[in-house]
């Protein structure tokens, strides 16, 4: 028995062959609307890096260029993000840091991260990347003061 995923990543791929790619688009929104797993977008991630090429010229633009920088695995936002975002008719290149090198490639004018050339950048990081946290009992203004220093501190990447 085949699960109801595989029988529409079928149907999409018949679609896409016959070039059909605005139904196989609205089909994608349709399936992104339910609970997938993450092996789910995968499927669906390789029949897009499969049609790419077509889906650039049926949407007549070039791709989004996003960069996801992550203190922890961000492959899962990566293959969800660019499931859905074709669903509402946005094809998008994705860039995915190595795990926890973030910071490192900010800095660094030479690395893939500058060579990708993205669109925007999503920092994708968790509380382990937070290197000073409020004492118990501060202010709140002490603690609005070390919530703007730390995202002025990603601004200043």
């Amino acid at each position: 028995m085949t699960s109801s995923i595989s029988l529409n990543n079928q149907t999409l791929r018949n679609k896409f062959n016959k070039d059909e790619f605005a139904s196989a688009i609205s089909d994608i929104k349709t399936i992104v609307a339910t609970s997938l797993k993450v092996y789910d977008y995968q499927k669906i991630n390789r029949l897009i890096d499969e049609y790419r090429e077509s889906l650039i010229k049926f949407l007549d633009r070039e791709p989004l260029k996003l960069a996801i920088l992550g203190g922890f695995t961000t492959q899962p936002i990566a293959v969800t993000l660019r499931a859905l975002l074709l669903g509402e008719g946005c094809l998008i290149d994705i860039y995915e840091s190595e795990y926890n090198s973030f910071k490192m490639e900010v800095l660094n004018s030479q690395s893939a991260l500058y060579s990708f050339k993205p669109n925007m950048v999503l920092f994708a990081t968790c509380s382990k990347n937070i290197e000073t946290f409020p004492n118990i009992g501060s202010s709140s203004d002490d603690v609005e003061s070390m919530t703007s220093n730390f995202v002025e501190d990603y601004r200043n990447l």
